[in-house]
């Protein structure tokens, strides 16, 4: 794919050799084409970038204030539009240089590879009443030339790529019975209801089958008549101050009150037992029930500076007219785990870059480049380092805890040039993409020997994936030398129960020795209802 840009004396174009999508990690190579009719062109270097960013428009609405045709001041409300963007990845390379600051005259072709950074999310976008969002990739050529009235000649490409590949270990939810007052007309209050309901994967991509368990105890007087069961893709933008909203629901079931189990109300003939915490979990879990469905085609879930794209599903009991609904949200990360279709935005056409039947060109050696930490843009706040603790609870002993140092200016292999990083260049979209490409050099010998160090790495988590990411690619990187000493630091530096269920199950595959999980995971403080399904990974 290329296309041409010039000016009145010289023109440039890229041409990639990749003519569909492709993900991060991959390469990205073609040519750039320049073609200098005149003797000589004034230019000092040709430049090549790729970078990606988020882009946004809201449309809102804004009152002004006119004189009509008789002299009145009158006010009326117009539409106005607010732009912006925000890079996700940039990456510059220098294809050529011309010290004497001209170009000769001839045809010239730049040959270049790139090698794209981990995680980058795939391209995607919506569309409301105008407003829009979109995630988009370019490539661009440009020979640059300095000094006044003369412009650069330059040309860019669309690049698409797809999702990364995701995290392949299953994640259960881990939520604990929700109960709620139940109040007639907002004032009388008829007792309570409990409501309890897990997935069986929180990261789950496009065609891949999601069971959702649901479980109901009334404690209350009011009558049940049903349960609803929904997922709905929910996505934010903004734009200098402005957002925008919009909401579609991707599958919906109704399950009426006959095929309920736990829904009969209290009354003079039906006491029942106040129950809660752990007991409350027990006797709902024995009357589970559920539901499963295909994930249908949708926009994979991101969490941007400019936008979020959120996967929710509801479980609702649906109650009597004037008596509160009862409700449990849980969020899902979705992907697309296959280059299809581009949901929400249609690809640009690209012009095939047609050369002269008489094409000469010089060929210039082949330039490649590889990604740094330093590419991936979109930052966050910085997190405070996570403390380093040390597994204490024998029988499972944590190797000697290795203090982090401040890393040499060139020292990048060090665990401490991962976290400062990760601190002060992860983000929630570019993460899991730091720790990948550490892993391919760094010095994995010291994540085996120091189990401590898993503290410091898990606490500049960002992202719900990467509760599920990370352990799987340290899991890989650590064939066999995962223990359960590295699991308990690991977790504790997350920042929620939930959170450490989920970092103990997804190492669960990747640890050898599981003899002593309940004593090591018992020092996490965990709920029961946690740790029963944690332990069930272990066993």
């Amino acid at each position: 794919m290329g296309a041409t840009g010039s000016s009145s004396s010289a023109a440039i174009a890229v041409q990639l050799d990749q003519s569909g999508p492709i993900h991060g990690g991959g390469h990205l190579s073609g040519k750039v084409y320049l073609s200098i009719p005149k003797d000589a062109y004034t230019a000092d270097t040709l430049n090549l970038k790729f970078f990606g960013q988020e882009s946004t428009c809201v449309h809102y609405q804004e009152s002004e204030s006119y004189t009509d045709s008789d002299g009145n001041s009158q006010t009326r409300s117009v539409t106005r539009s607010a732009y912006d963007s925000c890079p996700i990845v940039v990456m510059d390379i220098s294809l050529a240089s011309f010290p004497n600051g001209r170009v000769e005259r001839g045809r010239y072709e730049f040959p270049f590879v790139l090698t794209l950074p981990f995680g980058l999310p795939g391209k995607q976008g919506t569309k409301s009443n105008g407003s829009y969002y979109v995630i988009e990739y370019f490539v661009e050529a440009r020979l640059h030339r300095p000094g006044w009235l003369k412009w650069d000649v330059v040309n860019h490409q669309e690049v698409f790529l797809m999702d990364p590949p995701q995290a392949s270990v299953q994640t259960p939810s881990f939520n604990a019975p929700v109960t709620t007052p139940v109040f007639f007309c907002c004032c009388f209050n008829q007792g309570n209801m409990s409501l309890l309901s897990n997935v069986n994967d929180t990261n789950i991509g496009v065609g891949e089958s999601l069971k959702i368990d649901y479980s109901i105890y009334n404690q209350s007087s009011a009558s049940i008549k049903a349960i609803e069961i929904k997922l709905d893709e929910s996505i934010s933008w903004s734009a200098q101050g402005h957002s925008e909203h919009s909401s579609t629901t991707l599958y919906t079931k109704r399950i009426e009150a006959a095929s309920l189990d736990g829904i009969d109300r209290v009354s003079k003939d039906n006491q029942k037992p106040l129950l809660r915490g752990e007991g409350l979990f027990e006797e709902m879990n024995r009357h589970l029930s559920h539901v499963q469905f295909t994930v249908p085609a949708c926009r994979s879930t991101v969490a941007g500076k400019l936008g979020t794209v959120r996967h929710i599903v509801s479980v609702r009991i649906i109650t009597k007219m004037c008596v509160d609904n009862p409700q449990l949200n849980l969020d899902l990360t979705i992907y697309r785990p296959s280059a299809n279709a581009f949901q929400g935005v249609a690809p640009a056409v690209g012009t095939v870059f047609a050369r002269p039947a008489d094409w000469q060109a010089s060929a210039a050696p082949v330039v490649s480049l590889q990604p740094t930490l330093a590419m991936a843009t979109a930052v966050s706040a910085v997190p405070p380092m996570a403390t380093v603790i040390s597994v204490d609870s024998n029988p499972v002993a944590a190797a000697p805890s290795a203090p982090l140092s401040a890393p040499a200016a060139t020292d990048y292999s060090s665990v401490a040039a991962l976290v400062q990083m990760l601190q002060t260049q992860g983000s929630a979209m570019t993460e899991v993409s730091l720790l990948k490409e550490w892993l391919t050099y760094g010095d994995v010998s010291q994540l085996a020997a120091y189990p401590a160090t898993f503290s410091n790495i898990f606490g500049t988590i960002r992202s719900e994936y990467a509760l599920t990411a990370f352990p799987e690619n340290l899991g890989k990187a650590l064939p066999g030398q995962v223990t359960l000493a590295h699991v308990v630091e690991a977790a504790r530096a997350t920042k929620t129960p939930e959170a450490r269920g989920k970092v103990c199950s997804a190492f669960s595959s990747f640890v050898q020795d599981k003899t002593n999980a309940k004593v090591a995971f018992d020092s996490l403080g965990l709920p029961s209802h946690i740790l029963t399904l944690v332990l069930q990974q272990y066993i």
